[in-house]
């Protein structure tokens, strides 16, 4: 595993850790997954966005020094901000 990818599996563990209802949650049919990708090498945690998972839309942090894509300015504040965006099944 690198660097990246452990940081920001500790990153998502620590999101799933503060939310109320920490499961993942499937959503809509359509997925609306955001565009925005967190750069650079820095640790800062800059919201949550939706995703396409590999199974169903999830909620994952955005970790970095920036925010590159169209959605940057939509990003959620907290895993639950973002979670209650996505539909329980």
């Amino acid at each position: 595993m690198n660097a990246e990818t452990a940081r920001w599996l500790r990153a998502l563990a620590v999101g799933l850790l503060s939310a109320s209802s920490p499961s993942i949650v499937a959503c809509h049919a359509e997925c609306n997954a955001m565009d925005a990708e967190g750069t650079g090498d820095c640790d800062f945690g800059l919201g949550y966005a939706r995703r396409d998972g590999l199974a169903d839309c999830a909620c994952v942090p955005v970790i970095g020094c920036g925010c590159e894509g169209e959605d940057c300015g939509e990003l959620f504040v907290s895993y639950v901000d973002c979670a209650d965006t996505l539909r329980l099944e």
